[in-house]
C-alpha cells in the first residue's frame, strides 16, 4: 500500500488534524515494532479535545512514546493493551489523570508488583469502570478501598485459579463497606 500511495501517513495525519471536534481516538497495530508513525499520531492527538484514548499494539511502546502519552491530560477513558515490553500501568500518568479519568482498561498487569498497581490506582478516585488483565490477586481488595465510585470491575487476576495438583489457597477477603458506602448502595436500589 505504501508503494502505491507513499504519502498516506502524512495525508492521514493532516486529515486527522482537521477533526477539531474529535473526542475519541483508537490506535491499533499488528506490527512488532513501534515507529515514528505512532509518535506523529500522538503529536496530532495532543492538539485535539480528546476525552478517550485506546491503544492496542503488539509492540513495546518504549520510553519515547510513553513520555508523549503521559503528557495527554483531561482524558476520561484510557485503554492500553501492549503485548511486548514492560507493563506500564499508567506510571507517571495517574496523577495528571486523577481529576478526570472514569474508565480504565489495562491489558497487561502481569508482573507488576501489587504496591505499584495499588499506588497508581489509588490516584484515580473517580474511576467508575476498571478492567485489569493479570493483576496480582492480593492487590484487588486494597484497590477496591481506593475506588469509592467504582461500578464495574472486570479482572482476570493472577491467583484466580489453581491447578488441581496444587493446594488451593483461600480467597482473599474483600474489604468491608463503610457505612457511607452501604447507605449509597441502599439509595441506588
Amino acid at each position: 500500500m505504501l508503494t502505491q500511495y507513499p504519502t498516506i501517513t502524512q495525508d492521514t495525519l493532516a486529515a486527522l488534524a482537521l477533526c477539531t471536534n474529535l473526542r475519541s481516538i483508537t490506535w491499533i497495530d499488528d506490527c512488532s515494532t513501534t515507529d515514528t508513525t505512532l509518535l506523529a499520531f500522538l503529536d496530532v492527538a495532543r492538539t485535539l479535545p480528546l476525552r478517550e484514548l485506546t491503544i492496542r499494539t503488539h509492540s513495546d511502546l518504549g520510553e519515547t512514546v510513553w513520555s508523549q502519552l503521559i503528557s495527554l491530560t483531561g482524558l476520561r477513558k484510557v485503554s492500553i493493551w501492549c503485548m511486548e515490553g514492560p507493563p506500564r500501568v499508567l506510571q507517571g500518568w495517574s496523577g495528571p489523570l486523577g481529576s478526570t479519568l472514569t474508565h480504565l482498561e489495562l491489558g497487561r498487569c502481569a508482573g507488576v508488583p501489587p504496591t505499584i498497581l495499588i499506588t497508581v490506582l489509588s490516584q484515580l478516585p473517580l474511576l467508575k469502570d476498571l478492567r485489569l488483565k493479570g493483576a496480582p490477586a492480593s492487590s484487588i481488595p486494597t484497590i477496591l478501598k481506593f475506588l469509592p465510585n467504582l461500578r464495574s470491575l472486570d479482572t482476570e487476576y493472577l491467583g484466580s485459579y489453581y491447578p488441581s495438583h496444587r493446594k488451593a489457597v483461600p480467597p482473599v477477603p474483600l474489604p468491608k463497606a463503610t457505612r457511607t458506602q452501604q447507605i449509597c448502595r441502599a439509595c441506588a436500589t
